[in-house]
């Protein structure tokens, strides 16, 4: 069974259950503790996650999501995970599976924090929309003119929201806005709004934006505008030590620099701090059920406003450039350190172009005039 197959079957069952089917609940020996039993816990391997398939010969909509679930976690060597479904008018189900920590028998709980990672822009979308019916922002208006110290070159045409929204701006999809190197520039691939692509750094860009126009940090707006009125009572807008103690475990493979696939072993990955508006958002099922409803009810209009007009909505008419083949710059201009070093008056670039068939990435050193 093949990825596809899986999720396929997940949306199935889960389609089941919000169709108004009746749940016969599992009776877990802790509120919202997996159905897996944490007596089979052992390594994170793919071998003792199979020994955790549910075989309970329930049929009915809950029972068969359990055993989904289970195969689930065999098919994408995945220790826990936790899961939540909703009605328009309530929460159906929130439910937590396999372990958090399985060696030490540490079961997902439905009160353990996960980290949302890119769900976080929809939050960040949803703020910038209502500034937008509050009159604080002009989707259309070039962002240099709310930020003028971005550090981005947009030699190719001016960038506005709107194109940071839509992963059109044509910048690359950089991890950090600011580098290391203060002169480094982030620079377009293409005319904005002539393709899609992905792009962290565009968000990292909008938390700024946010921050300008609504007067306080990102976080901080995030948590009056949504967290607050939606009663996400235990949703956090920047990953942290002070909530650390309440984090699922993360995963990651044990040796990353082998291609082992996804069975490969598995080891506990380190914590880290992370206040990023591409994706710093940490929440639980039940919160984060709270939230869908909000996008599906008849709240949705209550925070996001009027609906977006075509022209926001041109998605079908923007051509995809898939991230393994984007070729994009960053231009980096040094000031001289000696009077004789004439490669930091040039300035240089590095331009990439990652082969997603080939595992190695193909670097080349252009070199660029001086401005």
């Amino acid at each position: 069974m093949n990825r596809r197959s899986v999720l396929r079957n997940g949306m199935r069952t889960a389609a089941w259950l919000t169709a108004g089917c009746a749940i016969a609940q599992p009776e877990p020996a802790r509120s919202g503790v997996s159905a897996v039993p944490a007596a089979t816990a052992g390594p994170t391997t793919s071998a003792a996650l199979a020994a955790t398939k549910v075989t309970t010969g329930d049929d009915t909509a809950a029972g068969m999501l359990d055993a989904f679930v289970s195969l689930y976690l065999v098919e994408m060597n995945c220790p826990g995970l936790t899961l939540a479904l909703t009605g328009r008018e309530r929460t159906i189900r929130t439910q937590g599976y396999g372990f958090s920590d399985p060696a030490a028998h540490i079961p997902i709980t439905t009160d353990l924090l996960f980290e949302i990672g890119s769900i976080t822009k929809s939050f960040v979308a949803i703020a910038l929309l209502q500034m937008r019916e509050e009159g604080k922002l002009d989707l259309d208006r070039p962002v240099l003119e709310y930020l003028p110290w971005l550090p981005i070159e947009t030699a190719y045409g001016t960038i506005t929201a709107h194109h940071l929204l839509s992963h059109t701006s044509g910048l690359p999809d950089a991890l950090n806005l600011f580098p290391s190197d203060p002169h480094e520039r982030l620079i377009q691939g293409f005319k904005p709004g002539e393709h899609f692509h992905y792009c962290n750094a565009g968000f990292e860009a909008l938390g700024y934006l946010i921050e300008k126009l609504d007067g306080q940090p990102w976080q901080a707006s995030i948590q009056k505008r949504l967290f607050g009125p939606l009663g996400m009572r235990d949703s956090f807008a920047v990953i942290a030590n002070d909530t650390l103690y309440r984090r699922a475990r993360s995963w990651v493979p044990r040796y990353d620099d082998q291609a082992e696939g996804r069975h490969a072993e598995l080891a506990p990955a380190g914590a880290f701090m992370f206040s990023d508006a591409a994706g710093s958002i940490e929440s639980t099922p039940g919160d984060m059920a709270r939230y869908m409803r909000m996008l599906i009810g008849p709240e949705r209009a209550r925070f996001i406003g009027r609906e977006l007009s075509p022209v926001h909505e041109a998605g079908d008419r923007i051509q995809t450039i898939e991230p393994d083949r984007f070729l994009w710059l960053r231009y980096r201009h040094r000031p001289p350190r000696r009077p004789h070093d004439s490669e930091a008056h040039r300035g240089h670039g590095i331009l990439h172009f990652v082969d997603g068939r080939r595992p190695r990435r193909r670097l080349w050193r252009i070199r660029f005039r001086q401005r």
